[in-house]
C-alpha cells in the first residue's frame, strides 16, 4: 500500500481498485474488535473495550485498508503495552484491573500507517 493524500475520505474517485480492499477493511476493523470486545466480557463478566474503540478500528480499515489493519493493531497494542509497563514501573503496581485508554494508541497506529505504509511482516 502506498501513501495517497486522499486516502480515507474521496481516495476511491483516484484509486477506484483499492475501494473493495477499504470496505473490507471496515468490516474486518469492526468485526475483529467486537469479538474481541464481546469475548472479554463474556470471560471476565466486565468491559474491557469500549465500544469507540470498536467503531475507530473500522475507520481505521476503511482508512488504510484490509491490509493495513495488522499493523496498526500491531503498533497500537506494542505502544499501549510499553505506556502500561512503564505506568507500572513508575508507580510499582500494575495489575489486571488497571485501565489504559486504547484508543490513543489506535490512532497512533492508524496515523503510522497512514503516513509510511504496512509493517513487513514475514
Amino acid at each position: 500500500m502506498r501513501w495517497h493524500p486522499l486516502r480515507g475520505g474521496t481516495a476511491w474517485l483516484t484509486e477506484p481498485d483499492r475501494l473493495t480492499a477499504d470496505l473490507l477493511g471496515a468490516v474486518l476493523g469492526f468485526l475483529v474488535l467486537a469479538g474481541v470486545r464481546m469475548a472479554y466480557r463474556r470471560l471476565r463478566g466486565r468491559e474491557g473495550l469500549g465500544f469507540g474503540d470498536v467503531k475507530l478500528l473500522a475507520a481505521a480499515g476503511a482508512w488504510v485498508g484490509w491490509d493495513g489493519l495488522p499493523s496498526v493493531m500491531a503498533i497500537a497494542a506494542l505502544s499501549g503495552l510499553a505506556v502500561a509497563a512503564l505506568q507500572g514501573l513508575r508507580s510499582g503496581k500494575l495489575s489486571a484491573s488497571s485501565k489504559l485508554a486504547f484508543g490513543p494508541y489506535l490512532c497512533l497506529g492508524l496515523w503510522l500507517v497512514w503516513l509510511y505504509g504496512a509493517l513487513a511482516f514475514g
